[in-house]
């Protein structure tokens, strides 16, 4: 952190307002070096000075700090006061984190599923390409319809057993859950008060970021990426049960390369059910929905 700041930097430093940052230099409070600059130390210290002197003359227990809305910039918020603000910023800073743990558990980072369906996709098309191989080891030399059907649904439900499997393993992503300081009870009032003012504002710069993610592509909706992964666990399971119906009359009583060629065929149709991501596949109007009640709900706060 450097020891100069700038006579713009002095009002958040000290949380007071531009007008009263002036007052201050005028009166001769706060001194620029030769180069123009402030010294932050020096700053801070004449500023306790100017609270420690008020303080005395009205006889306060606690730190006050200067009013930092219009009128008189001499005027003074006592200690109660303050603490009442505290309490409201405190009590905004709450909305808001309910506001963004809601948020974030709707929503999920792009990269982070982007991975984990790359896997799941990859287990799927490992499974579904064991299939040709696994029904022309057990169907090879049947001429029993009924018989090859049942082979066909039997190796069908193993591999859909075994793709369940590898989605129950994917690695499921983190809370992302943030811890504000706002201050104790035992610190300086200005301190609690400035702490909590920065709590919020890093909460609501959190919140606005989600929201852009979302935009950008950044984040993907939880309802949207299981709505697509449902749709595709569902055809891809009705498609490979249904093998049965569609290849056991064909690959009846034909050479092992030959139910291989079939069944393969067949599985290269399901295995297009499974495209490689897109993050537009995942993005619906659920996105702008969203963006429009969050618009609305800050309106009505």
């Amino acid at each position: 952190m450097s020891d100069l700041i700038t006579k713009a930097e002095i009002a958040p430093l000290l949380g007071i307002s531009g007008r009263q940052v002036r007052n201050h230099v005028s009166r001769g409070t706060f001194a620029p070096e030769a180069s123009g600059f402030f010294n932050r130390a020096a700053v801070v210290g004449a500023y306790t000075q100017f609270l420690e002197a008020f303080k005395h003359r009205r006889g306060l227990k606690d730190i006050s700090v200067p009013r930092a809305s219009s009128g008189d910039d001499t005027s003074e918020v006592d200690a109660e006061e303050l603490r009442s603000r505290i309490r409201k910023t405190r009590a905004a800073l709450k909305k808001d984190q309910n506001k963004l743990a809601a948020i974030l558990e709707e929503t999920v980072e792009r990269q982070g599923f982007e991975e984990s369906y790359g896997i799941y996709r990859d287990v799927v098309l490992a499974e579904l390409a064991t299939l040709p191989h696994a029904i022309a080891t057990s169907c090879e030399g049947q001429k029993d319809i009924s018989v090859v059907g049942g082979i066909i649904t039997d190796e069908g439900r193993a591999c859909l057993s075994r793709i369940r499997k590898a989605l129950d393993a994917l690695p499921v992503e983190a809370g992302r859950d943030a811890i504000y300081d706002t201050g104790s009870g035992d610190e300086d009032l200005y301190v609690q008060l400035s702490k909590t003012k920065t709590a919020r504002n890093n909460c609501q710069a959190a919140l606005f970021e989600v929201q852009a993610s979302l935009f950008r592509g950044d984040a993907l909706l939880i309802s949207d990426t299981d709505r697509v992964m449902g749709q595709r666990i569902s055809n891809a399971r009705s498609r490979i049960l249904s093998l049965a119906s569609g290849l056991a009359r064909q690959i009846r009583g034909i050479s092992r390369d030959n139910i291989i060629a079939e069944v393969s065929s067949s599985v290269a149709d399901i295995a297009k059910e499974w495209p490689e991501f897109v993050v537009a596949d995942f993005r619906t109007t659920s996105v702008l929905q969203f963006a429009q009640e969050s618009q609305e709900n800050d309106e009505t706060e």
